[in-house]
């Protein structure tokens, strides 16, 4: 094979390595690997432990959270055991792919590649995840009010 045909085929793999989806796609990566290599240094959390709890005895309802968040804690375990890292992992994807979608609507919105790369690393290091709702926020019914 001489090096003029192997040319278009290397230019194909390198504009498909450095696209904005395909830096999208190394950042999220990056932010994986981070989890996963530094999240197992202080063991189980309480709500963590509560929601195993809760994976093994399914309910339409819970008071902290959907059903859906113990239904995945369960496939988890499932999957992985009790091993740390497995129960993470899913928390982990939604957060890579919450990266990517922020940078996807950064491009829809126009942006180029720097607003994308912007766009996904603000979501990435906001000091709680964009799909976690902090108890301060959450509606509650106001007491004694009557309604």
């Amino acid at each position: 094979m001489s090096a003029t045909s192997s040319t278009p085929t290397l230019h194909r793999w390198r504009g498909a390595l450095t696209s904005d989806l395909a830096i999208l796609l190394w950042l999220a990566l990056a932010r994986i690997l981070l989890h996963t290599l530094t999240n197992g240094g202080y063991g189980f959390h309480r709500d963590e432990l509560a929601m195993l709890d809760d994976a093994r005895h399914l309910a339409w309802g819970y008071v902290a959270y959907p059903p859906l968040t113990p239904f995945v804690t369960r496939i988890a375990f499932g999957l992985f055991g009790p091993a740390l890292a497995g129960l993470r992992l899913p928390s982990v994807l939604a957060q890579a792919a919450l990266m990517v979608l922020a940078g996807l609507m950064a491009r829809e919105l126009g942006g180029r590649r720097a607003a994308q790369v912007l766009a996904a690393v603000a979501t990435a290091s906001a000091p709680l995840s964009p799909v976690q709702a902090p108890a301060s926020l959450q509606r509650r019914p106001s007491r004694g009010s009557g309604r």
